[in-house]
């Protein structure tokens, strides 16, 4: 039996539970899409295009890149090529034929699969993408049992040919064609044309020195067939895919990697997606113009029934900040670069304008990491900007101390330390009014943690779903949500801080080298904890404001009809223990939106997911994004008699 009649014997099985009869779809994936970054820098959030349970494999793009191609075993084990639109849709199906069709492959207004015969022969035929059945033709008579291929030219096809061993092999296409000739022996089933250049294709090639992605150009007039090695695969990843000319993407498990020809030594992580539900991805494709992945995946669960749909994607966002492989975010560990490269591509996403380092969203934020005794591997002593305060914080397992440091330089105190960056992700959108566009709100949010630290029941983990990656989520649902709407009259920068919780870090560095300048800010609203509803504010919905008696912000938001009131807890001082209090004591109205209930899991490692409530969470958003459009649309706020904080 071959490897698909395999795979369509094993999709058909049946196991009876009872008299409950259910079909055991082996193996159960599903395809995704997702945005890929400029020179594959980034991946961004993920769709499900099939989202059900079966078989759902192999996409590739049409030529247009507005649909994908992929096969799809469905309850009568027949394999068939399906189309779903990229952006979304219902699919449609396009071969309905009694044989099993596989690895579909857009050329002209056609597309080339492997079929399975009804004697189990697998050979090269093609099919008109409007999906007439009855309009197929043989593609490559003589040449079989072809496991996978790409086209060389129009005319010209690279094949994987099972055997013993497997071997890649090229033929034309056609009756009369000359007979295939062999190139290389020992290959995998990852065989792509190679883009910028004319004649060739890239194919996996095993040997006893370790698998290599290598290269063949076929012979053309005056040539002869030429192959040579272009990079080593990821571990034993037999698939991977061409980004743009020279960058290839691969991926292990759930982490998507890049690598540019001629310039990296090694594959570089781009994505995690795992914390997305993303699970086992394998045949990655992607988009003619560069702007669009689509991989496998095992099969997922959608997003729970309980999350509104109005805030899927926030979910999502919270979602990926929370999770373990982030392992708390803790300023200047591999957690914290991994979250500020995400958020950078969700900016992106969003539309937002980059106003952060060299024209990217990205602020490099300097600090010196040096271990501390009982500290972890990687903590971080912080390195503020010029002329902050000394201040120092403490967090699970670790203890570090903000310094003032005059740029990206080394106390002398701390030679033996290693000089690292952080980053803030700064976004702007433009305001519209022709004088109120030269002044900001500032809407802020600490996206870091505490890391990893004691273990509490066996999760040593500090996950940080409420504190901030809600008030992060939150803040990058309001950037949607107003880049898809009017402009608002004033500037907006949306600011996503690390280093809050080390001293505020983030935001010192910030205030020294703002987007613009600082008198432009006429208010800055931070946005912490924002996922689970306080009784002593009213409930679900309701979001407090520190410090409301300071200022006229609390005013202007409640003529707005923002469900907010003042803290209920002043005692416990919150108008000092967020970002805003940095921007208050230079004179800048800066107030927190939270609903933080004093609830157990504060800098616990049962701040997760699991704890936050969905329906709460998008009232939240929705008072927090009333409150910034209210705020850049209406009045100046203004300082009350003896409500400026004094300057430290």
């Amino acid at each position: 039996m071959t490897p698909y009649a395999r795979a369509a014997a094993a999709a058909a099985t049946l196991i009876t539970f009872g008299t409950v009869s259910t079909q055991a779809q082996s193996p159960g994936t599903d395809i995704f899409v997702a945005p890929l970054g400029e020179g594959a820098s980034s991946v961004g959030t993920p769709r499900n295009l099939t989202q059900r349970t079966g078989y759902d494999n192999q996409p590739s793009f049409t030529q247009d890149g507005a649909a994908v191609l992929y096969t799809s075993i469905r309850a009568d084990a027949q394999a068939d090529i399906w189309r779903v639109p990229t952006a979304g849709g219902q699919p449609s199906r396009l071969t309905t034929t009694a044989e099993s069709e596989y690895s579909a492959t857009p050329f002209g207004n056609r597309f080339a699969t492997v079929r399975v015969e009804a004697d189990s022969t697998q050979r090269l035929w093609s099919f008109p993408l409007q999906g007439a059945g009855s309009s197929a033709s043989l593609l490559v008579p003589g040449l079989a049992p072809v496991g996978y291929f790409a086209f060389v030219r129009q005319e010209e096809v690279a094949t994987f040919v099972l055997g013993e061993p497997a071997t890649l092999q090229v033929v034309r296409t056609g009756d009369g064609a000359p007979a295939a000739r062999t190139i290389a022996t020992e290959i995998g089933r990852s065989i792509h044309s190679l883009p910028g250049m004319q004649g060739a294709v890239s194919y996996m090639q095993k040997g006893p020195d370790g698998w290599w992605i290598s290269g063949l150009r076929t012979a053309g007039q005056g040539m002869t067939d030429s192959t040579w090695r272009i990079a080593p695969a990821l571990g034993r990843v037999e698939d991977y895919a061409w980004a743009a000319p020279g960058i290839l993407i691969s991926a292990q498990g759930s982490v998507v990697h890049r690598w540019r020809v001629g310039v990296d030594t090694a594959w570089v992580p781009v994505a995690d997606l795992s914390s997305g539900g993303v699970r086992g991805i394998t045949r990655l494709a992607v988009s003619p113009d560069g702007g669009t992945v689509a991989f496998v995946a095992q099969d997922a669960p959608a997003v729970s029934s309980a999350v509104p749909d109005a805030i899927a994607e926030a979910w999502q966002d919270l979602a990926v900040l929370a999770a373990d492989s982030l392992l708390g975010r803790a300023t200047g560990t591999i957690g914290e670069r991994k979250a500020a490269r995400y958020l950078a591509s969700r900016f992106a996403e969003a539309g937002l304008v980059p106003a952060g380092d060299d024209g990217s969203f990205l602020q490099r934020v300097p600090i010196a990491v040096r271990e501390a005794q009982g500290a972890p591997a990687n903590a971080a002593r912080p390195a503020q900007a010029a002329n902050a305060a000394a201040s120092t914080a403490s967090s699970p397992g670790r203890r570090v101390q903000a310094r003032a440091i005059p740029g990206f330089a080394l106390p002398s105190d701390m030679a033996d330390a290693r000089l690292d960056t952080a980053t803030n992700v700064i976004g702007i959108i433009q305001g519209s009014d022709p004088v109120l566009r030269n002044e900001i709100v500032l809407v802020t949010a600490h996206f870091d943690h505490v890391g990893v630290g004691r273990a509490i029941d066996g999760d040593s983990i500090y996950n940080g779903a409420d504190d901030d990656a809600s008030g992060t989520a939150a803040m990058l649902e309001i950037a949607r949500r107003l880049t898809n709407g009017d402009a608002p009259r004033r500037t907006i920068v949306f600011a996503a801080m690390t280093g809050e919780e080390t001293g505020l870090i983030g935001t010192r560095w910030y205030i020294a080298n703002p987007y613009r300048s600082l008198e432009s800010i006429v208010a800055n609203l931070n946005l912490e904890m924002l996922a689970r509803p306080d009784t002593a504010a009213g409930g679900s919905g309701n979001v407090w404001l520190t410090g409301n008696e300071r200022s006229t912000m609390g005013d202007i938001l409640d003529a707005a009809g923002v469900p907010v009131i003042a803290d209920p807890r002043p005692a416990q001082n919150f108008f000092e223990r967020s970002d805003n209090i940095a921007f208050a004591r230079l004179g800048i109205v800066a107030h927190t939106l939270s609903s933080f209930g004093l609830h157990g899991d504060y800098h616990q490692p049962g701040d997760e997911l699991e704890t936050v409530d969905p329906a709460h969470f998008a009232a939240a958003i929705d008072a927090v994004t009333r409150a910034t459009l209210a705020l850049a649309n209406g009045a100046r706020p203004e300082w009350k008699p003896g409500g400026r904080p004094q300057p430290r």
